[in-house]
């Protein structure tokens, strides 16, 4: 595991935006790969704070190996790291909701959630 968040306050869309920050590192991700019942909105599957879940990123090399330890569990990759500073999200649709640097989401991050 190279890092690994829970999905708690704020859900999907600010761990990707902590965990990004912190990395110093971008991130693309499909909200239609993220494992649910149903779809629905994307601001659901962007904002839904549902306990126990994690956003993990793990090398490539070592996937398989990962994944093979959670094969009773919901598991799906929605997205990979990238070398840039873009943070990236797709929404069901595929299209792109959001598109942004790491220097403007560590800015709005660190100015409206500074007490979290």
């Amino acid at each position: 595991v190279s890092s690994c968040i829970s999905i708690e306050r704020g859900g999907l869309g600010i761990a990707l935006a902590k965990s990004s920050i912190a990395g110093i590192l971008g991130a693309e991700i499909k909200l239609s790969s993220v494992p649910l019942k149903s779809i629905v909105r994307n601001d659901f599957i962007l904002y839904s704070e549902t306990q126990g879940r994690f956003l993990v990123s793990v090398n490539p090399e070592l996937k398989e190996e990962f994944e093979s330890h959670f094969t009773d569990l919901p598991l799906n990759v929605i997205g990979s790291v990238r070398d840039d500073q873009r943070v990236i999200v797709h929404g069901v649709d595929g299209k792109k909701l959001i598109d942004t640097d790491l220097h403007e989401t560590g800015y709005y991050y660190k100015k409206t959630l500074k007490n979290y």
